[in-house]
């Protein structure tokens, strides 16, 4: 699928400070309509950061982000926006909420008051939750399901809102690898079929290249920002990483 030239996220000259320390400096980039963009980076190096920034969780010291074209400060259509957080809170994981119940809150959340759902919103999550597979699931608990069938409950929550970008902190952590390999074939899935824009953080530099168009490699400042080949024919990026170690990253994405 060919996607116009729309920039969906811009950043320019970000840093974020944690009280004085800097965690992540004059950072600039753009995401494009229909981009899989893996954010990957040492631990530290500000990737959580960058995103909770994009998301307004947290303020901005300097520089500027925009969203959907709209300054930040300006954009309010956050139901285009899906995100899915590295941890689950040990509450929701309690909660006696069913599949469906859980994949209704991503309706709720983009509706005014009084919040009422109606039968439209129950089709809905019924066409979500047949697309990821998970249908069959519908009356169970959410927290005696699998990591890896949470983390599609948790998928259709967001998708069942019709965001325009999906963020994915780290969605392969509690996942075996055969679990892992499904999820991130589905969110491919999802880029190019349905043209959602989608950023994942991941410690794995060279396995998301097998996924994503776009890289961005995170150290604090902006180490590197482009596709994949890019990054394993950088004479730069061989002296950064040393080539031994670029070469065995890109061995992953063979």
């Amino acid at each position: 699928m060919a996607f116009p030239e729309i920039i969906m996220i811009e950043v320019e000259n970000l840093t974020v400070r944690y009280g004085q320390r800097e965690a992540i400096k004059d950072v600039t980039f753009s995401v494009k309509a229909g981009d899989f963009v893996g954010l990957t980076g040492p631990n530290g190096a500000g990737k959580t950061t960058l995103i909770k920034a994009l998301l307004g969780l947290l303020p901005v010291a300097r520089g500027k982000i925009s969203l959907l074209g709209k300054s930040q400060s300006s954009f309010s259509d956050w139901q285009k926006i899906g995100y899915l957080p590295q941890k689950l809170s040990n509450q929701n994981l309690l909660l006696p909420a069913s599949v469906e119940e859980v994949v209704l809150l991503g309706i709720l959340a983009s509706k005014r008051m009084p919040r009422m759902i109606s039968k439209n919103d129950r089709k809905k999550v019924e066409r979500t939750l047949a697309e990821l597979n998970i249908a069959g699931l519908r009356n169970k608990r959410f927290s005696e399901l699998s990591g890896g069938q949470q983390q599609r409950v948790l998928l259709a929550r967001a998708l069942v809102a019709g965001p325009e970008i999906l963020i994915f902190d780290e969605p392969s952590t509690a996942l075996d690898p055969e679990a892992r390999e499904s999820f991130f074939t589905l969110i491919q899935t999802l880029n190019k079929e349905k043209g959602i824009t989608v950023i994942l953080i991941t410690h794995d530099t060279g396995y998301i290249g097998r996924y994503a168009n776009k890289l961005i490699y995170l150290d604090t400042k902006l180490v590197y920002f482009g596709d994949f080949n890019g990054f394993c024919k950088s004479e730069k990026m061989g002296r950064y990483f040393g080539n031994h170690e670029q070469h065995i990253i890109c061995h992953q994405h063979d």
